[in-house]
Parts: C-alpha cells; structure tokens; sequence
C-alpha cells in the first residue's frame, strides 16, 4: 500500500492499526464531519478475487447485523483500486489492554454477557463469527462492549467456498477443535472461543499453550480443560461446560451463557462475585500474541502478510497462502469422551478406532536452562568501561542462554498434521524448511558458541553535559563479510550478496534507544514524546520515532559528549547484526524465540522454535540474548532505522561501509524485523523501508559512534 492513502469523502488523520490485509486509518467522513475508522484493504491483494470478496462479506454481513453490541459499518467502496469499509470509531480500547491493566470478576461477567448477546444476535442471523478473542471485543467511551472484525464470519447455510479449500481459518489460541481441524462449525465454535476469552480474563494465561499451531491445535483437542486458581475454582464448572471437547456438551446458545452467569449473579449471597482485581504488572508467558486495536490481539491464521502492509515496507510480492487440511478430507468429528480422557488423535483425524490401534503421542517441550560459565573453558570475556573512571574492571564471562528443547513423538500424527497452518512464499520462492533438525541446530549453536575464537568485548558510554550518561556502545572490530541475501531465500530486496570490508573498528549501542533515552533528549528539546501504546516506557525499545526523530537525537547526543554519534550504515547494521555469522540468523538458520522477539509462526509452521512470550507487544531492550560483538536484539523487537536511502536490491552497491545515498532518500532503510513480523523477516538479511517522516509502533532504532 502506498505511504499516502486517499479515499475521496474521507480526511485520513492517523494510522489506528493494522493486520495481514488491511490497515485500520482514524478518519473523518467529510460529508458528515464524523470520525469513522476506515479499514483499507492492502493494494497488493486487490487483484486477488478471493481476498477483495471477503472484504465486500464482512462489510455485507457487519451491515445485516444491526445491534448495539456489534460494531456498526457505515460505508463501503473501491476508489483507486483501494477496496475499503468506513466503520464506527470505538475508542475505548480493546479487551486485551482492558484485562492487562486490571478488570474485576464483575467486569468480566459483563463482558461475557454483552459478547453473548452480539453472539446470540449474530448467530440468529445465521453468521457465525469464527474470530473470538479479546482483540476484537472493543469498548465505548461508556464502557459499552463492541464485537468487531468479522472478516472471518460465515453464514451457517453458505455454502460460497470464499476460503481456498484446506484452509484453516482463526486464531489457533481461542479455537474450537472443530474449526482447528476444518470441521464444519456452528454457534457453538464461537462459545469455545468465548470459554477462552473467559479463561483468559479471570486468569491472564490462555487456555492452553504451545510452540506452534499443530501442538495448539492437539491441545485443545485432547488436553484436559485447565484449572481456574483457586480463588475462581467456583467458576470451574463454566469453564469445563465452555471448553467442553465435544461441543454437545457445550453451552448451546449465548441465552444459555446469560442465564447461566446471570444465576450465579443472582446467587451473590451464597456465591459471593468478589471485585477482584488481577495484577496485570508481571508480564505472563504469552505466546502468540499482537496487539492492534480494531485489528488484531492474536494473530489469526488468516494474517499471513506481516503489520503495517509487509509487501510495501518490504518492497516484496505479497506471499502467497498454501494449502492445509480442509473439510473435503476429514471425517467428522465423532462423540468424544468425557473432557479429561486423553485422545488419540488418529482417531479423530481418521475415524480409527483407537482400541484397535494405541500410539502414544507427546508434544510436551522441556526446558533445558545452560546456566552462565557452566562452561570452565570458555573463553569469552567482557570488558566495561565506565564513562570517565578510565578504569577497566576484571574481565567477566559472558552468559550462555539456555535454549528450548522440543521433543514430538508420533511420526503418524505429525504426518497426518503436517498441512496444518500455512506456507509462506516471498518473492515468488518456496518457504524453507531446514534439512538440518531442531536439536542439529541446537547443537552447531552451543558448539559454535563455546569454540569461538577469544575477543573481548568492549562496553563503554560517554558521559552527557546534562548529567548521566548515554547509551551502552560496543566496540565492533574491522573486517570483511558477505552482505545479502545468502541462502536464496529472501527475495530480491536482499541480493545479489556481495563481499563488503568494515575498514575499521566502530561502536554501536548495545541496545536498541529506549524511552528513557528518548525522553531525556524530547525533554531537553522541547519535542513531543512519542507514544508508548501502553507497553510502557523505561527500558522499553522507544517506539513512533521517524527516520528525522531518531537522527535528531543522534545530532544531540553529538553535542553532549563531544563525539560523533549516527545512524549506522546499512552495511554496518548487518556486519554488526549478524556478529560473524554467514548463517540466516545470528545464532543459526532456524528462527528461535528463545533467542528473538518476533511475531507468531502460525503462517510458516516449521520455521521457528521455541515459545513467543512478547509477541503482543515490544519486550524491554536487551532482554534476549547478546550476539557474539555483544549487541542485543538485532533480531526482532522494533525495526531500526538505518543512514541509508531506499533501493530496491543491493544493485550498484559499494563494497565499502559508508551508507548508500543514492535512491528514493524520501524513504530510508529499515532493518531488523518486529516483535510483529513472520521469521522470514527478522533474519540478518531481512530489509524494509518507511518514509522518513513515518512515526510508527514497530520502528525505533539504535546509533553508531565513530572511532
């Protein structure tokens, strides 16, 4: 999509948000002078039929569903092949952010019971909604609840395939097991993804969890309903009836779910609904979550493109959607068991009787923790300097980070599954899966990491005339690297590679610049302080900083210490990035979120390992492990502006370490990838691009000092 949208009738203002395939603009319709949220379908898809008649659905069906717990739809139209919906602007948040900052049990029994009714309401209608989860249970000013994105609705007698066949549709987190295997669903698939959304208001956790969509998809299939904390075990009973494997034995209607609370409501006295309020300050294990209000909370299976239109701030083809299990190719799901009795999944995939045929089946992972120097012979050192001591402090080992271990037993299950989820293409290329095992590469990296030849890294900060000091640099040495697109596999934006020599050494924060460095700086100058989305500021990478804001701050730290500070070059980011590396990422060619934060793998099963715990939102800098030049998160967490101008590939590129200025120089290179990106596009080639004056939630950045 272009950097400058125009959509005749409509004054755009903001960005409000984004997913996958479409971006979410605050605008006012200038006929009526009201602010509306128009949603813009991403002009890479347009000339996809399947994605522009979802679209013109959800505009249709939002526009049938006259209710005041559902969002209302107030436009629809194409202009300049941009397909759009103008709806109403909901501006009090959305549940996710609601449950973070605290909600009492009274809260919550409102939330469910006015999501019921737009429930209750929809499916009297005949659509079902197949996207229950809070990043799309909205507020009013009034606190009124508001269902929205029903980009995933389908009526109950439709029988138009607007989905490609095979195609696993949803959020995996909040999925019934009918919808994660491609049954057909009904109402009572919405009131399982209620039964999460519940889950997850009185606890902070989700129902279940797991490294990836197939595991997910297994858990909720067959795992036992989990346990309320104590304090809400009185709830357990509608949990269980929520969550219930067969959905018979669910709630049936979302009358059934009102009457139901509004008993215990009424039973008070016996029953007491304690106003508790969870303490949302400690960040819970949250795989698979990212957060855009009106967009999306969790990713849902259908956002394969990453945020903010990832085929424009790529420069890449939109990726295509490969197949998966479908409804044409599984048996219906028969009577199951009651909830605790653990399934053969054999049996619900292909209809075997499982008496007939027993396989054991796991997809429990362990966590093996590598505590630091567990090693006596390593021979990485650390050296700080502190900013005027002049004195240099006895070398200390360095941490080695533990890793995740997955371990999956039943080849015939995992067979059965292997379609599950989506494949990812950039560039017209097939994804690539790694011939190489998850523990292979575990091992090569703990190997690597050992035998490293000796190299003490060099920590330092310059002291600031306003007192303090500023950012944490490492001294990166001279050398020679291969700049690009190694492997093939990352479309043209990345090649060709080339040999570039860094001629000499260079210091390069650490870190990515947090809030509080910003905020010294917007201070001090007078300038606006960005916003911080709720994340939180501190140590938090800054974020909603252009290309001018963060080359203004390295302007200012350059005349509080005396020294030259900038942005690094291109060449420099990725020679510093990839810390030695030839491989697709600093620590190995398999994207880890063990090591990275970056947005959930639901659109390229097999490319990544480990537990996304940060995907919602940016995680604090340098909370991931170091690279071997000693910088943090160079890998994920905020793209980070870079000096150079935007070209379209590495054609025409020197061999040397100045940054590349010539090209589009209105739009400057980003490099890095998001805490909301796929793996493909947090690897040590990866390369994006945004306008200079572009103040985005996935952009931040960190300065070079010059020798």
């Amino acid at each position: 999509m272009s950097d400058q949208v125009d959509i005749p009738g409509y004054r755009i203002h903001s960005v409000l948000g984004y997913g996958g395939m479409s971006t979410v603009y605050l605008a006012e319709q200038e006929s009526l002078g009201r602010e509306v949220a128009l949603k813009v379908m991403s002009e890479a898809l347009a000339g996809d039929p399947t994605y522009t008649k979802r679209f013109l659905k959800e505009a249709r069906i939002i526009a049938r569903l006259n209710h005041p717990h559902i969002i209302t739809v107030y436009d629809y139209g194409v202009a300049h092949s941009l397909h759009y919906i103008a709806m109403e602007h909901v501006n009090g948040g959305d549940l996710f952010r609601r449950v973070k900052q605290g909600i009492q049990v009274r809260e919550i029994f409102d939330v469910v019971i006015q999501t019921c009714r737009a429930l209750n309401f929809a499916h009297s209608k005949g659509y079902i909604h197949r996207d229950i989860k809070p990043g799309n249970i909205l507020f009013r000013e009034d606190g009124t609840v508001v269902l929205s994105d029903f980009g995933l609705a389908k009526g109950l007698s439709d029988s138009t395939q607007v989905t490609a066949a095979g195609m696993t549709m949803g959020t995996p987190a909040y999925m019934s097991p009918e919808q994660a295997f491609g049954e057909t669903v009904d109402a009572r698939s919405d009131l399982y993804s209620m039964g999460c959304v519940l889950f997850f208001m009185l606890t902070g956790d989700k129902p279940f969890v797991a490294e990836n969509p197939v595991a997910l998809a297994m858990k909720h299939l067959r795992d036992p309903v989990p346990l309320l904390p104590e304090a809400y075990s009185w709830l357990q009973p509608v949990i269980d009836r929520f969550l219930a494997k067969n959905p018979d034995e669910r709630f049936q209607s979302g009358d059934e779910v009102i009457d139901e609370l509004q008993r215990l409501l009424d039973e008070d006295t016996q029953t007491p609904v304690l106003p508790v309020r969870m303490d949302r300050s400690v960040k819970q294990a949250d795989p698979g979550v990212v957060e855009f209000s009106l967009v999306d909370d969790t990713p849902s299976m259908r956002d394969v493109p990453s945020k903010e239109e990832i085929s424009d701030i790529l420069g890449v083809r939109t990726p295509v959607v490969g197949p998966s299990i479908g409804e044409h190719d599984v048996n219906p799901i028969p009577a199951f068991p009651d909830r605790s009795q653990v399934l053969d999944p054999r049996q619900i995939l292909r209809g075997v009787d499982a008496a007939d045929k027993v396989e054991q089946f796991r997809d429990s992972v362990r966590e093996q923790a590598l505590p630091a120097a567990v090693n006596p012979d390593s021979s990485a050192h650390l050296t700080m300097i502190e900013a005027g001591s002049g004195a240099v402090p006895t070398p200390q080992r360095r941490t080695r980070t533990g890793v995740l271990v997955g371990a999956v037993a039943g080849a015939i299950v995992i067979g059965t599954l292997a379609n599950i989820g989506f494949t990812m293409y950039l560039s017209g290329q097939q994804r690539f899966v790694p011939d190489s095992t998850e523990a292979e590469e575990i091992a090569r990296f703990e190997q690597n990491r050992w035998t490293a030849e000796q190299r003490e890294i060099v920590r330092f900060r310059d002291a600031l005339q306003v007192g303090g000091q500023g950012p944490e640099m490492v001294v990166v040495p001279p050398g020679q690297f291969t700049m690009g697109d190694l492997s093939g596999r990352y479309g043209a934006s990345a090649q060709p590679a080339r040999q570039v020599t860094i001629p000499r050494s260079f210091a390069i924060a650490a870190r990515e610049v947090t809030f509080d460095q910003y905020d010294r700086f917007a201070k001090a100058t007078g300038r606006t302080l960005p916003q911080d989305r709720g994340w939180g500021r501190g140590d938090k990478p800054v974020i909603y900083v252009s290309w001018e804001d963060a080359t203004a701050y390295a302007a200012w730290l350059s005349e509080q210490t005396g020294r030259e500070y900038r942005l690094p070059s291109e060449a420099e980011w990725e020679y510093a990035a990839r810390g030695g590396s030839a491989q697709d990422y600093w620590w190995g060619d398999r994207a880890s979120h063990q090591f990275a934060n970056f947005g959930s793998d639901v659109c390229c099963r097999g490319l990544s390992d480990g537990i996304d715990r940060w995907a919602d939102e940016t995680a604090p800098a340098g909370a991931f492990p170091a690279n071997e030049f000693g910088l943090y998160d160079t890998a994920g967490n905020v793209w980070e502006w870079v000096y150079d101008c935007w070209n379209v590939d590495h054609y025409g590129a020197g061999t040397g370490s100045a940054a590349r200025l010539a090209g589009d120089c209105s739009k400057r290179v980003v490099r890095g990838g998001s805490w909301s990106d796929i793996p493909l596009h947090v690897a040590s080639a990866a390369r994006g691009r945004a306008a200079t004056d572009a103040q985005l939630g996935f952009i931040g950045f960190r300065v070079v000092r010059a020798e």
